[in-house]
């Protein structure tokens, strides 16, 4: 696919969030029967620019974001982030990021929801995919969890939406412009 495949972006729609950390080990978990999480052997990787293009949904015409008959247009999604300043806009996307709180980030990524907020005092992450929730510091290194339902002995517990979504919240929350746009509705809850 193309750019000529698409339709036109309007210009104050497009984003450049900053990647803070470009090279990384990306480390999942397992989950044992005795309610330990184990991590697992990660892999390295390293991210390509030094800037993510993404897309500020609300700015863009409604036929460009509902096109239901394109999969090109939903890979397009898949591969650029979108972001929306509403729940109602973010609830009818198939994929995309809302501030729920100027810290908290939540997003659709895949036929999946999850959450991840920073406690910008103590620099801790709270990451939710609906059957665990994670403690991590600021160097990704696990600090607890705990079922949110009930797991089987041996599931893995896939990280790679938690180092998207981190990827993508570190770096609007290092620019106070783009962070006051995108978290321009957010409920101010607080932290956690």
């Amino acid at each position: 696919m193309t750019q000529n495949d698409l339709p036109d972006i309007p210009d104050d729609a497009l984003i450049s969030i900053p990647v803070l950390q470009r090279h990384l080990k990306r480390v999942s978990y397992i989950y044992l029967e005795d309610g330990y999480f184990a991590p697992l052997p990660g892999e390295e990787l390293t991210l390509p620019h030094d800037h993510i293009a993404a897309i500020l949904a609300d700015k863009c015409p409604v036929s460009f974001l509902s096109n239901g008959e394109s999969s090109d247009l939903d890979a397009f999604f898949t591969e650029i982030p979108c972001f929306y300043l509403s729940e109602a806009g973010w609830r009818q996307a198939k994929s995309g990021f809302w501030f729920v709180d100027p810290f908290a980030l939540r997003g659709k990524v895949g036929s999946k929801t999850y959450l991840l907020a920073v406690n910008p005092e103590t620099q801790m992450y709270l990451w939710q995919n609906g059957r665990v929730e994670f403690l991590l510091r600021e160097d990704h290194a696990f600090h607890s969890g705990i079922e949110m339902t009930e797991l089987a002995d041996k599931e893995i517990i896939e990280m790679g939406p938690y180092y998207l979504m981190r990827t993508l919240l570190d770096g609007v929350l290092s620019d106070s412009k783009l962070h006051k746009l995108l978290s321009q509705n957010a409920k101010n809850a607080g932290g956690f």
